[in-house]
Order: structure tokens, then sequence, then C-alpha cells
């Protein structure tokens, strides 16, 4: 691999988009769609929803867990097959707006039948979806595609009198049939050389 300073990102801001249908095809999945896209919208094209400002102090991050895959072996060979690592990812974010959005995603689908009420439900069930972030260095996006997610709570909120008030989402990544793969980024270079 030679070095290459184009394929550097300084990831300096962010937009997270949510679609209620798993496997909702992608607002901008070529270089001239994601160039036209507009970052700020409220909505994008066929169901996408902008979720808004999220914190700069506790960074939007991909997170790993999972297992070492094990050996196995035989009288005769101590290490004869190693079984796949077992992995699942996730994405976290820290939304700063209060809205019924982040709610939902927090939360679980919540009551929304009253004005400016939001109700928590017992025992909701989490939101599943699909996610698009969007990392912009300058005039480069780069966008990370996650065809299904099940959004959480992660840690609770703080109600920190000089900060502002986040609410910590963590969205596990799923696999989804029809989907190219767990995930897709999106930049100039990558894949099949043009």
């Amino acid at each position: 691999m030679a070095l290459d300073d184009g394929a550097v990102v300084l990831p300096g801001r962010g937009y997270l988009f949510w679609n209620d249908t798993a496997g909702a095809a992608p607002p901008a999945d070529t270089q001239v769609e994601i160039a036209a896209l507009d970052l700020t919208a409220a909505t994008l094209p066929t169901g996408w929803r902008n979720l808004g400002h999220t914190s700069r102090e506790n960074n939007v991050a991909l997170g790993k867990d999972g297992t070492e895959g094990e050996t196995k072996g035989s009288w005769q060979s101590s290490a004869l097959r190693k079984l796949a690592d077992e992995t699942i990812w996730s994405l976290t974010a820290a939304s700063l707006q209060l809205s019924n959005d982040t709610l939902d995603l927090y939360f679980g689908e919540g009551d929304i039948s009253d004005p400016d009420v939001y109700h928590v439900l017992p025992s909701a069930t989490p939101m599943s979806g699909a996610l698009y972030l969007v990392l912009v260095d300058g005039s480069v996006r780069v966008p990370l595609y996650l065809a299904k997610v099940s959004a959480t709570s992660d840690d609770a909120p703080e109600f920190d009198p000089t900060a502002f008030l986040e609410f910590s989402i963590k969205m596990t990544v799923l696999e989804h049939n029809g989907a190219a793969g767990l995930m897709s980024w999106y930049a100039a270079g990558l894949g099949t050389p043009a």
C-alpha cells in the first residue's frame, strides 16, 4: 500500500440520518450524490431524517465487542481448527436534541399522543431501522451506511448545569438480508478501480 494523503480523513463534522425501515436504500451512494447531499436538511429522500445535533465532547464512535475464536484440537494436533471470532459492532452517539426521534431511539418508541409531551412507556421495544453517518473533512464526505441497527440507551443522562443535556444512544449493527454487507463505507478510491 502506497502513501495516499487523499485517503486520510479528519472528521471535523458529522451528520447522522435515521430511517425507520431497516434495509432502506442509503440516501446517497455515488460520489456525485454524496457531494450534492444537503446535510443540514431536516429530511432526505426516501424517508431519511436528520437526527440533529450530537455531542462534540462525546464523539460518535464505532464500538467492537465479541469473543476470540476458540482453538480445537485432537490428541495428535493441539491446533487442528480455529473457530471464527464472534464480533458485534455498534455505533454510539450522544444526541443533544430533546426530540421525539431522540427519545424514541433512547427509550424505545414512546407515546406522543398528547401535545408537547413525550410519555416513556414501560417495556418499550427498542427501535430498529437503518443509519447513515456522513463524516466531513473540508470538502471531502465519507458516509458509513448501516442497513440495520437496533437502538437503545447507552449511559443515563446527567444533568450538568455547565454542559448540554445528552442522550447517549447505542445502535447495535445487525445483519440484514439483501444488504451488501454488515456496513458500507463510501469514499473515492474504495472498491473496484473505476
